[in-house]
């Protein structure tokens, strides 16, 4: 019941609600408004630089990892109390999340925000036709390399490399994703369904979300 209050809500919305689409390549910092992403009030950070940006555009996934998992800042121990694994059905352009993923990283690792996700919002990093995003359905919420890393993993594993997906954090009431940048529309949706769960709580699983943009 409260997933269809969701996807409601969200229809009620849709028609003003910009896409993905639109956003230049950058990191984006997003409302969330009853359940729903206000792409609307999206407002694109200021850049900032580090040598990262420039090489990781033609990494393959394990080298990343390699990368990743060097001992740069940003250390942590992924955790993953409870979680649900949801699938979507758009495939993403490897070398564009590929690119929105080292960039994520270098924002965790170098940006003024120091990895913090704002209260009740998504930081989403766009690159060409891929979109990774962090989100908190309640208070701040801290993001690190490890987690971000593992989360993307796990994606590859119980999805496909080239498929998008959300990890909902139940405990954190923080999700990680990737997407195409035209599955904007079902990323609200997914966004409702897990601030649902948030208040009934579920287990660990996985689930596939069919999209429909």
């Amino acid at each position: 019941m409260k997933f269809a209050t969701a996807i409601l809500a969200f229809a009620g919305a849709a028609n003003a609600a910009k896409s993905f689409i639109d956003f230049s390549n950058g990191m984006y910092t997003i409302p969330i408004v009853n359940g729903t992403l206000d792409l609307d009030s999206a407002t694109r950070d200021a850049e900032h630089g580090s040598n990262i940006n420039t090489t990781l555009a033609a990494l393959s996934s394990p080298q990343l990892i390699d990368m990743a998992a060097g001992g740069m800042p940003g250390l942590c121990v992924p955790q993953f109390p409870t979680r649900k694994t949801y699938c979507r059905t758009r495939h993403v352009p490897r070398a564009d999340y590929l690119r929105a993923l080292a960039r994520f990283l270098d924002w965790i690792e170098t940006g003024p925000d120091e990895g913090w996700v704002p209260k009740h919002s998504c930081k989403a990093l766009v690159w060409g036709e891929a979109v990774v995003s962090a989100c908190t359905t309640r208070g701040p919420n801290p993001t690190c390399r490890d987690e971000l890393v593992e989360a993307m993993r796990e994606l590859d594993v119980f999805c496909a490399l080239d498929l998008g997906g959300d990890i909902k954090v139940s405990r954190w009431a923080k999700r990680y994703a990737r997407h195409h940048v035209r599955d904007s529309l079902d990323t609200d949706v997914v966004v409702g369904a897990l601030a649902a769960d948030d208040e009934e709580g579920e287990g660990q699983g996985q689930e596939e979300w069919q999209g429909q943009n």
